[in-house]
C-alpha cells in the first residue's frame, strides 16, 4: 500500500499569552521575530533531498517514494524501445527522440520492486520529445501514487488506450497527460543535462587515476587507496569484455567510484560483483546494493556500441555520451542511465521481468536527486534542446567544468584527504566525518521540534531564542506589575 500524508506547519510560539499586545510588539522589535516556517512542498513522506550520507534504500517490494527524486533517472538522447522482456523503469524517464513500448505491462516512475527513489505523485515521470507509441499495455505511470505520474509528449501518442496515469486505481483521478507541445518545450527542463553529457564524460575520463586495476582470468579487481577522494579506475573495453567477476576493495566508507572505460565495442556481462568479498549484486542475499549502487559510475566515454548484462543485476550508473551510440541493456540496472544515442531495453535478454532501479550517483550533483547541471561551454545555460536529437549532446569543444574543479555542480569532488580513511566493512556504511562528496545536505523537517528555519536570509528561530524572549517578557511584566503596586501604595499613603 502506498502511503500519502500532509504534514502540518509547526505552530509559532504564542508570546501574546505572556504579555500585552504593546509589550509583545516592543519585544519583537528589539529581539527579532521568529522566522516564518514554509509549508511543506510535497504531500509525500519521502525526504526532500538525497541522503547526505549516500545511504539509499535497498531493493524492496513495499511502498515506493522513500526518497524524493526530482532528477532524471534515465535520459536517452535518441530513441528508446522497451521490448517484451522489459518490465519496469523507476524514476523519471526522459527520451529526446521517439519512445516505443512493446513489452505488455510496464511500469514507469514507480515500480513494484525497486529503490523507492522516485518523483512525487503528480510530477512528470515520462517525458518524450517526439512520438510515444504504445504497442501493448498497460503502461502504468506513477502506479501507487496520488494522483499518478504525469506524461509530457512533444509529438503524438499512438495507442493512448494503453496508457494509465491513475496511480491509485481511481479512474476519476489521474495525473496530467500532455501531447503535441513540440520537442523543445517538452524537453526544456532537461536540455542542460542532455547537452552536458559529452563534457561531463570527458571531464571524468581526464581525471587522474588513483586506484589500481588488477585482472586475473575473468575477474577484475578495483583496489582503492583508502583515501576519501573520489576513487578513479581505468580499464579498456577489450579487457572488460572477458570479465565476469567485478571485485572492489580498499575504498573509504562513502567514497564515490568512477570507472573510465576506454575504447569501443563493449559487451560486458558481469555475473558476480562484490565489495570486500561480499556480494552486492544479489538482491536476495545482499544488504548493501542500494548504498553501493549510488557510489559507482561506469563512464564509456569513447563507446558507440555498448551491450550490458544477461538477466543479472548491473550495479552502478552508466554514462554513454555519444549521440551516435547504440546501447542495449539485457539486464536489470541499478543507478542512473544516461545515453546520448539510442537505448534498447531487454531486446533479447531471455527471461522476462528486467527492471531499472533508480539510484542517483553521489559523485556529481548533475546525477543526484535534484536536477542541477552546470552550464555547458558555448551555451547560455538556459538549456535549449537541439532541434534534432541526433545532435551529439555535449559536442562543445571545451568541458563545462575542469576536472576536479570545486564549486556547485563540480563533476569530480576535489580530494579532501590524502591520509588513509576508514575502509568499508562487510556492509558499506556512511562516513561519520565527511558527507559523501556531491551529496546534498539534509533539509530539516519542519515537524521536528527545534528544527531551524530561515526567512530572507535571517537567523533561524531556535528554542534558545524563544526562551530569551520569554524571559525578557516575564521580567518586564513583573517590573511593570511592581511599578503599578508601588504607585498604588504611594497614593494610599498620601491620603
Amino acid at each position: 500500500m502506498f502511503l500519502s500524508s500532509t504534514r502540518r506547519a509547526p505552530r509559532r510560539p504564542l508570546l501574546g499569552l505572556l504579555t500585552a499586545g504593546a509589550l509583545t510588539a516592543g519585544l519583537l522589535g528589539a529581539a527579532g521575530a521568529p522566522a516564518a516556517f514554509a509549508a511543506p512542498a510535497s504531500t509525500t513522506k519521502a525526504p526532500s533531498t538525497c541522503p547526505a550520507d549516500g545511504v539509499f534504500p535497498d531493493i524492496t517490494t513495499g511502498p515506493g517514494n522513500l526518497v524524493l527524486d526530482t532528477g532524471v533517472a534515465v535520459y536517452v538522447g535518441g530513441n528508446y524501445v522497451a521490448h517484451p522482456a522489459a518490465a519496469e523503469s523507476e524514476g523519471l524517464l526522459v527520451v529526446a527522440g521517439d519512445a516505443t513500448f512493446s513489452s505488455g505491462q510496464f511500469n514507469v516512475g514507480t515500480v513494484g520492486g525497486g529503490s523507492g527513489v522516485t518523483p512525487a505523485g503528480g510530477a512528470a515521470m515520462l517525458v518524450v520529445g517526439k512520438d510515444l507509441t504504445l504497442e501493448s499495455g498497460p503502461v502504468q505511470v506513477g502506479f501507487g501514487t496520488d494522483p499518478g505520474g504525469a506524461v509530457v509528449v512533444g509529438g503524438k501518442i499512438v495507442g493512448k488506450n494503453h496508457l494509465e496515469t491513475n496511480g491509485t486505481g481511481d479512474a476519476s483521478v489521474s495525473a496530467e497527460v500532455t501531447e503535441g507541445v513540440g520537442s523543445a518545450k517538452a524537453l526544456a527542463p532537461y536540455a542542460a543535462l542532455g547537452s552536458s553529457l559529452g563534457s561531463i564524460s570527458q571531464d571524468l575520463a581526464r581525471t587522474p587515476v588513483n586506484g589500481r586495476t588488477q585482472i586475473e582470468g575473468n575477474a577484475v579487481s578495483f583496489v582503492g587507496d583508502g583515501t576519501r577522494s573520489t576513487q578513479v579506475f581505468s580499464v579498456s573495453a577489450a579487457q572488460l569484455n572477458s570479465i565476469r567477476e567485478v571485485r572492489y576493495s580498499g575504498l573509504a566508507a562513502g567514497t564515490p567510484v568512477v570507472i573510465n572505460v576506454s575504447g569501443d565495442g563493449v559487451d560486458f556481462s558481469p555475473n558476480y560483483q562484490a565489495l570486500n568479498a561480499r556480494r552486492v549484486d544479489d538482491v536476495a542475499t545482499s544488504a548493501s546494493i542500494g548504498t553501493f549502487a549510488g557510489r559507482v559510475l561506469w563512464n564509456f566515454s569513447e563507446a558507440t556500441s555498448v551491450t550490458l548484462g544477461t538477466a543479472d543485476q548491473f550495479v552502478g550508473s552508466v554514462l554513454v555520451p555519444s549521440a551516435s551510440s547504440t546501447v542495449e541493456i539485457k539486464t536489470s540496472t541499478n543507478g542512473r542511465l544516461y545515453v546520448g544515442g539510442d537505448l534498447s531495453f531487454a531486446g533479447a535478454a531471455g527471461p522476462a521481468g528486467l527492471e531499472h532501479h533508480s539510484y542517483p550517483w553521489i559523485g556529481s550533483g548533475a546525477f543526484g536527486c535534484t536536477l542541477t547541471v552546470p552550464p555547458t561551454t558555448g551555451t547560455d545555460g538556459g538549456g535549449q534542446e537541439p532541434s534534432d536529437p541526433t545532435d551529439e549532446p555535449g559536442s562543445t569543444d571545451e568541458p563545462s567544468v575542469e576536472p576536479g574543479e570545486p564549486g556547485e555542480g563540480s563533476l569530480v569532488p576535489t580530494p579532501t584527504a590524502t591520509t588513509p580513511a576508514p575502509l568499508d566493512e562487510t556492509t558499506p556504511v556512511a562516513d561519520p566525518v565527511t558527507p559523501a562528496p556531491g551529496a546534498a545536505n539534509p533539509v530539516q523537517d519542519e515537524d521536528v521540534p527545534g528544527a531551524a528555519a530561515t526567512e530572507d536570509g535571517g537567523l533561524a528561530a531556535t528554542g534558545a531564542q524563544t526562551a530569551v524572549i520569554v524571559l525578557i517578557a516575564v521580567a518586564l511584566l513583573a517590573g511593570g506589575t511592581w511599578l503599578v503596586l508601588l504607585a498604588r501604595r504611594r497614593a494610599a499613603a498620601s491620603r
